[in-house]
Parts: C-alpha cells; sequence; structure tokens
C-alpha cells in the first residue's frame, strides 16, 4: 500500500511539473530537485501517519484526510514550474495572487492584499500560508515593461520611505 501511494505520489508531482514547465522535456534539474525534497518530505510524514494507524492513534478518515493533503502538495510543483517557466523567457513579469472559492486563510487574504508584485516576490499558493497544501488560490501573471517595473518599484520604495 505505502510503495504503491509513493510512486503513485512521485508520478503526481513530476506530471504537475511537467505541466508547469510546460512538458516533460523542459523540466530542469531545479523541478526534479524540488519534487524530490518535496516527496522526501512526504514519504517521512507518510512512515509517520502508518506508524499512527497501526498504533491506533489514526481514524480511516484522519488518514484519508491527510493523503488528500500529500496529493494537494503536486499542485505547489506545478505553481512553481510554471513560475519558473514564465521567468526564464527573459521578459519582465508581475504577478497578484487571486483568491479561489473557498474560505480564505488569513496570510493568502493579505497576499491578494499586496496587488500586483514583481515576479517571485509573493509565495505560490500552498506556500507560506496557514492553508497549506489545501490553498484554492491561484496566480495571475502579465507581462509588463522593465520602464513599467522600475517605475512601480520606485513609487513603492517612495511610499515606504514617507
Amino acid at each position: 500500500g505505502q510503495t504503491l501511494l509513493r510512486d503513485e505520489l512521485r508520478r503526481l508531482h513530476l506530471q504537475n511539473a511537467a505541466l508547469g514547465a510546460g512538458g516533460m522535456d523542459r523540466l530542469t534539474f531545479r523541478e526534479y530537485g524540488r519534487a524530490g525534497r518535496m516527496l522526501r518530505d512526504t514519504y517521512q510524514r507518510m512512515t509517520n501517519l502508518t506508524n499512527d494507524m497501526m498504533a491506533g492513534k489514526v481514524s480511516i478518515d484522519q488518514a484519508l484526510n491527510r493523503i488528500s493533503g500529500y496529493v494537494g502538495e503536486a499542485r505547489i510543483n506545478f505553481l512553481q514550474a510554471e513560475r519558473d517557466a514564465v521567468r526564464a523567457t527573459g521578459h519582465t513579469f508581475e504577478e497578484r495572487r487571486r483568491l479561489g472559492v473557498a474560505e480564505h486563510c488569513i496570510d493568502c487574504v493579505n497576499y491578494a492584499g499586496q496587488g500586483w508584485q514583481p515576479l517571485g516576490m509573493l509565495p505560490v499558493p500552498g506556500e507560506r500560508s496557514r492553508c497549506g497544501n489545501r490553498c484554492r488560490c491561484s496566480m495571475e501573471r502579465r507581462e509588463v515593461t522593465p520602464e513599467m517595473m522600475r517605475e512601480r518599484m520606485t513609487v513603492r520604495l517612495e511610499r515606504m520611505i514617507a
């Protein structure tokens, strides 16, 4: 059972990373490494879950809930690989957090409230938020000219100083 779940999670993570990157042939060592790190952490939590189940500390419903969260982590791989692919174009982009259809954690509300930010300044949905791998938010991106970005950064700096 645990080996089957590990194999399925590995496939899901790599598939999501490939979708974000634009195809399996576009996966870089960075995406493989990120997937590997995430999976290593997930495998440890799966071992803990198995031990908890054997000890009678976790019900079937609780176990299924945890496994659902492990599956949600693959979405983070998609979003990060997608961001890396956009960055690799060499163009200048900005992005903002879009709240999904869900009850939102305060972190996601704060990220959405920051509006448009330079690419990579905001964490992708599922990272650094209380909702974690259950996040239903998305990212919206748009290309801007380098001049527009410099102007926006100048305005932000002036606001911070004032």
